[in-house]
């Protein structure tokens, strides 16, 4: 019988929302490619493995997904699922972000103003 010890896991959920089209949000810059190149230097760098990288970005190849509310949360929860106790789980978001009276949001691509909580990454979630 072997000593050896499984290595933690190290996982992560990219997000990069540069176009807020159909809001009064302006276009954001560099967000997308923030978000290429933090998912680069995990996998290059840091010894994440492709497959443990979630990215959400828009029009870009290299396995990104479009950043809908639905899948971002989809991917941290199933991260959070799959994660034991000694692994390593990263959140990376840029895009823009708003705050009411109960919490502070994480703004997705279909956020709506008067319902953040059911459009919009909490932090309290």
């Amino acid at each position: 019988m072997s000593d050896s010890k499984i290595s933690p896991v190290r996982r992560a959920v990219i997000v990069g929302i540069d176009d807020y089209s159909g809001s009064n949000l302006p276009r954001l810059s560099y967000c997308s490619h923030d978000a290429l190149a933090i998912a680069a230097g995990l996998t290059h760098f840091a010894q994440f493995a492709r497959d443990n990288v979630a990215l959400f970005c828009e029009g870009h190849g290299d396995g990104a997904r479009v950043p809908n509310y639905s899948d971002i949360l989809s991917a941290i929860k199933d991260m959070c699922d799959q994660a034991t106790e000694e692994d390593m789980i990263l959140f990376f978001f840029a895009g823009h972000g708003t705050k009411d009276e109960h919490d502070s949001y994480l703004l997705t691509r279909e956020f709506r103003q008067n319902v953040l909580a059911d459009s919009s990454i909490s932090w309290q979630r």
